[in-house]
């Protein structure tokens, strides 16, 4: 899957499914949250005074009290919720996109039903990626959308009202609120109230991640009945910085460029070579090019 350090492959398990190795990515979304939410369990015991935990933990909160009076900081686990949440946003809804794009049926490319954009033989919202396709909605709405929501409409009195209204007018999300929209200027002394620009800026990251899932890059489709191997970029195991693309090609095959403009081109069997130093080439890899192998489900990108 996609490495952590540049040019560093590492696995999983063997014959790791497209969709099993996305969903993996969910792990360094969750993480923090997972770490947060352990901190509260331990807080909420040490403050209830259980035996072992004050034992542990007593002599820790003695030297972090010192440092904090010496440094002045005033601890806050609210300011480190908002924090943590920042950092596992973006991570959260890409992978979530992933895992809801969709390749549509497409009879020129021979795509006769809709399959997961990764990996064409799982069909989508079936089988397994019906259950990913579901927790990634459950992820988009209750971690992302709603808070996105919440954080934009919070400066607003008439919001607050129907909060009064819904009795969620809880003592936590009003402080999470207050942390996310303090940095900016709430419109007193005859000034502007700028606070909704919290909410705008994660709403302007979902937009983006939707416009990057929705596939909008150049891709090149390849469409053969008996297979298709990449046989360049890639060097003892490892993928490399290539300037051309080879395509080994067993059956007749359909090459398309689907850009501004599809340009469609009938290949026999044989090995290709697409020159990247070409002008055409060169746009398609700085708009992030995909090689899709359609019939036989298999998919390589560069």
């Amino acid at each position: 899957f996609t490495p952590f350090v540049y040019n560093y492959v590492m696995c999983i398990s063997p014959n790791t499914p497209p969709l099993g190795v996305i969903s993996f990515w969910y792990v360094i979304g969750f993480y923090p949250l997972l770490l947060l939410l352990l901190l509260y369990v331990w807080i909420t015991l040490y403050d209830k005074g259980y035996k072992c935990v004050v034992f542990i933990t007593r002599p820790f909160h003695r030297c972090m009290a010192r440092f904090w009076s010496m440094t002045g900081i005033e601890p806050s686990f609210t300011h480190s919720i908002a924090s943590i949440y920042i950092l596992c946003f973006t991570q959260l809804a890409a992978t979530s996109f992933k895992i809801l794009s969709v390749a549509p049926k497409n009879e020129t490319l021979d795509l006769n039903s809709t399959d997961f954009f990764y990996d064409m033989k799982q069909d989508y919202f079936k089988g397994v990626h019906g259950a990913a396709g579901f927790f990634a909605i459950l992820v988009l709405l209750f971690l992302i959308v709603l808070p996105t929501l919440y954080i934009l409409l919070y400066p607003f009195k008439w919001f607050h009202k129907l909060l009064d209204c819904l009795h969620l007018r809880k003592q936590l999300l009003i402080s999470l609120g207050d942390v996310f929209t303090g940095p900016y200027k709430n419109g007193t002394e005859n000034t502007f109230d700028y606070r909704f620009m919290a909410g705008l800026y994660l709403l302007a990251r979902i937009i983006i991640l939707i416009y990057s899932a929705a596939g909008l890059e150049c891709r090149i489709y390849v469409s053969s009945s008996d297979g298709i191997n990449n046989t360049s970029c890639w060097t003892g195991g490892v993928q490399t910085p290539c300037a051309t693309i080879d395509l080994a090609i067993q059956g007749t095959a359909t090459l398309q460029y689907n850009c501004s403009s599809g340009i469609l081109i009938n290949l026999s069997p044989g090995t290709y070579t697409l020159d990247t130093t070409s002008l055409l080439e060169q746009q398609l890899l700085r708009n992030n090019v995909s090689i899709i192998g359609m019939r036989d489900g298999s998919r390589y990108e560069e």
